[in-house]
């Protein structure tokens, strides 16, 4: 659903608390591929159905995995749909409800930020299966949280809360109790108000701001903001603080 150039998507099995299929991953691959492709969408908000957003892969399916090429095509396809949300031109805010583990952890660290519900509950819990965080968690959790935190979290595979998350970097905002899609639809509103090339570009140099070396993103920078500065979008900002600048003086 587009609402204000925001789209919500929602992971909908409640019934399995969300867990995703081949064929789910495959919808969300393709549906943020589209988006990126569309001029009226500028924020995706991802939840789920029933207060939950994903327990990760749908173990059913898992446990049909029954050789090293199964496994590893099913591994490649949700790293390609993870990818996709990361690599989306427009930002992507995960909001978290009731579970959030397993691969529903890894879908929810390839969005950009995260938002959730004070009841919501954390886990990077593969290891309890005999398996490896392989849709991205393993490479993408240290990034947020530093590797010894990390470490803790996969060694373990035990839940954390809401508040637990927040403090070590997971969670980046917790909402008031039953409102996390507003508010994540409110900081959708605001990201939104943003023109589309200036933020698909602050998008894609924060995401490149470890992988590429200084100087390099510098130089890159500096040529995004010579082409944005000839815009119509940058002209009409500019015009637009200093026509308030000058009915505040």
């Amino acid at each position: 659903m587009v609402q204000e150039e925001i789209l919500l998507v929602t992971l909908d099995r409640p019934k399995q608390r969300n867990a995703l299929r081949i064929g789910d991953l495959q919808d969300l691959r393709a549906l943020v591929i589209d988006a990126g492709a569309r001029d009226d969408i500028r924020c995706i908000i991802i939840s789920g159905a029933d207060h939950h957003f994903s327990a990760g892969a749908d173990i059913k399916e898992l446990q049909a995995l029954t050789s090293p090429a199964e496994a590893r095509q099913h591994a490649s396809l949700a790293q390609a749909t993870c990818d996709a949300l990361e690599q989306a031109p427009m930002p992507i805010i995960a909001a978290i409800e009731g579970f959030c583990v397993g691969g529903g952890l890894e879908i929810a660290m390839s969005c950009d930020f995260r938002i959730a519900d004070p009841g919501a509950l954390f886990g990077q819990v593969e290891l309890g299966i005999g398996s490896i965080a392989a849709w991205g968690g393993i490479r993408r959790l240290p990034r947020l949280v530093g590797v010894p935190q990390a470490k803790r979290l996969v060694y373990t595979h035990k839940h954390i809360d809401a508040q637990e998350a927040l403090h070590i970097g997971i969670v980046q905002e917790l909402s008031e109790p039953g409102a996390v899609l507003s508010l994540a639809t409110e900081t959708a509103a605001q990201i939104a108000q943003a023109p589309k090339d200036a933020l698909a570009w602050s998008k894609r140099a924060l995401d490149q701001s470890f992988d590429v070396p200084l100087y390099a993103g510098l130089q890159t920078d500096r040529e995004m903001f010579a082409a944005l500065a000839s815009g119509q979008d940058f002209q009409n900002g500019v015009a637009a603080f200093l026509n308030r600048r000058s009915k505040s003086s």
